[in-house]
């Protein structure tokens, strides 16, 4: 053998060594996202919090309420703090009953029923009680479900609304949306909820919510401030889900009295314009109890949406 052909022989060792190193180096987390999780290795029940264990993982499921589960996949056992989106993580005992001895393992309240497959680890959510002949609202798919920025569901289907404040076009949203302000104050929120008797809601800034016609997608981009995935099902009517919605995000407050006045709500104007539109409410005796200014009255434009303070529309704001 020549010295070509020892050198091409080595180079294709060489070439094989390095592709083998690089794959061993693929952190597990990745091949969790790709497949799914495996099999249950440990169980823990604190209150009305399960805490299961799939390798290095944890996947922790709550009864927040009677109609709230919490849903936390912890890769590694990471949990960082919650997003803007949960404002409660403070809960009464919900009097859930949760059975480990079975398989699946089974949590009940007066509004759910959840059932956990031990191998592989996947979760099926139903209307009632397992035990009552429930409906089954969603459930993980068999080949996906959790992983650190997915979950997988497929639904019983139904008419979906939320993900985005359209500015036109129907209530429903039949395909999902994105998480996403829009641009003209169309916020795109990671919530939805079906007239199936369940919503979602995912603790995130950002992502896509992708609607089939039995399957609910929620994809958020990879963070690290953010590396755990955590989501809440809620069960129930309408009035329900949206009351289960504020009792996770917080509800807005009330508005100050004057806002239920009369008032005037106006676009393209300036500090003159204003006084002169007061003065004349004024001086005609007209009863105003507040003035609407729109985005005119900020540094509108100067550096991406960031603006929110006096602009020069209104040079006497800051006084």
């Amino acid at each position: 053998m020549n010295a070509s052909s020892v050198f091409k022989t080595q180079t294709k060792k060489m070439y094989r060594i390095c592709i083998c190193l690089f794959l061993s180096l693929i952190p597990m987390s990745q091949a969790v996202m790709a497949q799914g999780l495996g099999a249950v290795t440990g169980i823990q029940v604190y209150g009305d919090a399960l805490i299961l264990t799939t390798g290095s993982d944890i996947v922790v499921f709550k009864a927040c309420t009677d109609n709230i589960l919490m849903v936390n996949y912890r890769p590694a056992g990471i949990e960082d703090p919650d997003t803007l989106v949960v404002a409660n993580t403070n809960w009464l005992p919900a009097g859930a009953l949760i059975d480990t001895t079975t398989d699946p393992i089974l949590i009940s309240t007066a509004f759910f029923g959840v059932e956990i497959d031990r191998n592989p680890l996947r979760f099926h959510l139903y209307g009632k009680p397992v035990k009552e002949n429930a409906q089954l609202l969603c459930e993980e798919r068999s080949a996906g479900g959790i992983s650190q920025n997915k979950i997988d569901l497929a639904t019983s289907g139904g008419a979906f609304f939320g993900v985005h404040n359209r500015s036109k076009g129907t209530l429903t949203s039949p395909s999902g949306g994105t998480v996403t302000a829009g641009n003209q104050g169309q916020a795109g929120g990671p919530f939805a909820w079906t007239n199936q008797g369940w919503g979602f809601l995912a603790d995130a800034d950002g992502g896509t919510i992708t609607i089939g016609s039995n399957s609910y997608i929620f994809e958020r981009p990879a963070s690290d401030t953010k590396r755990d995935l955590e989501f809440y099902l809620f069960v129930g009517t309408p009035k329900e889900i949206i009351k289960a919605f504020h009792d996770v995000t917080g509800f807005p407050p009330l508005f100050p009295k004057y806002t239920l006045g009369f008032m005037n709500s106006e676009w393209g104007i300036d500090q003159t314009e204003l006084y002169n539109d007061i003065r004349t409410y004024r001086e005609k005796a007209i009863p105003i109890d507040a003035y609407i200014l729109d985005f005119d009255w900020m540094d509108w434009g100067s550096d991406n949406y960031g603006e929110f303070r006096w602009g020069p529309k209104f040079p006497d704001g800051q006084s």
